[in-house]
């Protein structure tokens, strides 16, 4: 059963890695005058931490409906994401107050050391690159931390649980009719012209007659289908409902195994469609889907808990929003 030990948060404490912190983790230097976003028990964070407002999320929310304008929208993301930095900055000096200073030393120096390993030294990077490598690890292992006594940081899921969930949600979990397919495609322009369609027509038909005469379908699509597929002989796996268009599906679908069709026509040109295998509707086994169910579910139960401690963290908290 997920547990997680409710400890009493000393907001004095907290003050004072808050002072600390903000010399150690604010991006400004002395001399500059970065733009303050908001203050977190007086820690700075800056509007140049905000991330960009991309294109796409305004598009989104237009074609949602949306009436605000640019300026109103650009406002509320900005505002939800600095709720999140200020969410992330709590935690940070939660696990600063909480954290015994030299074990946090060791875990940044394995940190420091493992991304030096992993992107064949830190030679490269500037002064400067370096200490926000540096500023940004050590926020993370303090979040960390914090977050793995609480016990949120690596939750676990019993199995009554995870059974539970599978049990109730039989529908998360069923496999689609699916089928085995080849096919053979000679493939036809946008707008054919009538010589182009009697051409394919006539090419597509030779191919069919070979077959009836048991020549191999496998050497047949190397030898003259227009799709990628040919490389495999024709072979495009097991394929879902509208996977392919409409009238493939409506063709392939009744074939029985071992079967092959006539001449099909979609937008990509003339199919000729083989089918090997079926495999009817079914559910997928407990076993075989319990460790994404635990995945799904330590995810849930993470977010929930989390945002419900950041509350709490933020009813003892000092904070001022001061974005423009």
């Amino acid at each position: 059963m997920l547990q997680t030990k409710i400890k009493t948060f000393r907001i004095r404490t907290l003050l004072v890695s808050a002072a600390l912190l903000a010399a150690t983790f604010s991006p400004a230097t002395a001399g500059e005058t970065a733009a303050i976003a908001a203050r977190v028990n007086g820690v700075p964070i800056y509007e140049s931490e905000l991330p960009p407002v991309a294109e796409k999320r305004l598009r989104q929310y237009r074609q949602l409906g949306s009436k605000s304008s640019d300026a109103e929208l650009i406002r509320t993301f900005q505002l939800k994401d600095l709720d999140a930095l200020i969410a992330q900055e709590l935690l940070v000096q939660a696990g600063a107050a909480a954290a015994k200073p030299q074990e946090i030393e060791d875990k940044l120096a394995a940190r420091l050391a493992d991304s030096k390993a992993r992107n064949h030294g830190t030679a490269e990077l500037t002064k400067e690159q370096l200490q926000a490598l540096t500023t940004s690890l050590r926020k993370d292992i303090l979040k960390n931390t914090y977050l793995e006594q609480r016990g949120l940081l690596n939750p676990t899921i019993d199995e009554k649980t995870l059974r539970a969930f599978y049990d109730n949600n039989p529908h998360s979990f069923k496999e689609s009719l699916s089928i085995k397919a080849s096919h053979i495609l000679i493939r036809l322009p946008k707008n054919p012209t009538p010589e182009q369609e009697q051409e394919a027509q006539a090419k597509a038909g030779k191919i069919l007659d070979d077959l009836k005469q048991g020549k191999d379908f496998a050497l047949l699509a190397i030898q003259s289908s227009d799709c990628n597929s040919r490389e495999n002989g024709g072979e495009l796996g097991f394929i879902k409902q509208n996977y392919m268009p409409n009238e493939f599906d409506a063709v392939a679908f009744k074939l029985k195994p071992g079967e092959t069709s006539g001449i099909v026509r979609t937008r990509h040109g003339l199919h000729i469609i083989r089918v090997d295998q079926i495999k009817p509707e079914s559910v997928r086994k407990y076993d075989d889907v319990k460790d994404f169910i635990a995945g799904y579910l330590k995810g849930d139960y993470k977010r929930q808990k989390v945002d419900e401690l950041v509350q709490e963290l933020k009813k003892t908290a000092t904070i001022e929003i001061l974005l423009k």
